[in-house]
């Protein structure tokens, strides 16, 4: 369905009443609503925020929004899994707490297809969705996933690194983490573009439970720093090797040199960097 109805209209207009699904949930979410920041573009910074439960929130994902301009995203309805303090702008540090997973598919590394993702997460109750960059060539996707109770900022970085790492989703390339990572980043709704509506596709699982999946992500290991003792003991060792350079470079002129004054009718340099044979008097200049 596309419709020209801004996302928090029809989430306000069907408020307190199911939306009709195509398929039939196994998990009970009926008393399970979430806060939703919506937002009427990509220019907006006061959000907009409604409650909907996850069947309302996968019914919103199967319709289609019209931007204002077809070749300008900007203009395009858009929505944020976080809430806000009541009264600011969208802004990382208003951010109050997150309900949604939504994770940025970018397919820089191995191309997975959207059935690779709905195989990964059969487990979970979940919308992927096309996203505007889609295309044939360059598959792109947006994973939405519902948890059974928000988490706070300060605990995101920890949900995303263990769910990703546990669900397989962790492979270089894959996920875009800096935005993924972004408490208060903005998501297109589906967008038709050059008159295509985008695929989307629902799985009614279960909700995940944060605590299941919270770990703090592994630091890169630095080298150790060297001591005193250490450093002046690679110093020393570096002089040595500049001594014995200039050694063997004085060594190998000096032959040189002592060669030409015998006479020898072949003249060989045994300079390091420079071994051969020549018949011609050498020059010592």
């Amino acid at each position: 369905m596309i419709t020209k109805e801004w996302p928090w209209q029809l989430l306000a207009q069907h408020h307190g009443r199911e939306f009709s699904t195509k398929e039939n949930s196994t998990y009970s979410t009926a008393n399970v609503e979430y806060t939703l920041s919506c937002f009427k573009d990509l220019r907006t910074t006061i959000p907009h925020h409604f409650k909907a439960t996850p069947d309302q929130l996968a019914e919103m994902f199967t319709r289609t929004y019209k931007p204002k301009d077809p070749e300008d995203k900007r203009t395009a309805a858009a929505f944020c899994p976080a809430t806000f303090q009541p009264g600011t702008t969208r802004s990382t540090k208003n951010v109050k707490n997150l309900g949604l997973i939504v994770l940025d598919i970018d397919n820089k590394g191995r191309p997975r297809h959207a059935d690779w993702f709905r195989n990964k997460l059969k487990a979970y109750y979940f919308v992927i969705h096309e996203t505007w960059s889609h295309s044939e060539n360059q598959w792109r996707y947006r994973v939405v996933l519902f948890l059974k109770r928000p988490v706070k900022p300060n605990q995101w970085a920890n949900l995303i690194y263990g769910f990703t790492l546990q669900t397989g989703l962790a492979e270089p390339g894959l996920v875009d983490m800096p935005a993924t990572l972004d408490v208060a980043r903005m998501y297109l709704w589906p967008q038709t573009r050059y008159g295509k509506r985008p695929q989307v596709w629902i799985n009614k699982g279960a909700l995940i439970d944060p605590d299941q999946f919270m770990m703090k992500p592994q630091p890169k290991p630095n080298p150790r720093p060297l001591s005193k003792s250490q450093w002046l003991h690679k110093i020393a060792i570096d002089f040595k090797t500049l001594d014995l350079a200039r050694l063997i470079s004085d060594q190998g002129l000096q032959v040189k040199e002592v060669s030409a004054y015998q006479g020898a009718r072949r003249w060989r340099t045994v300079c390091p960097w420079h071994q051969e044979h020549s018949d011609q008097k050498p020059s010592l200049d």
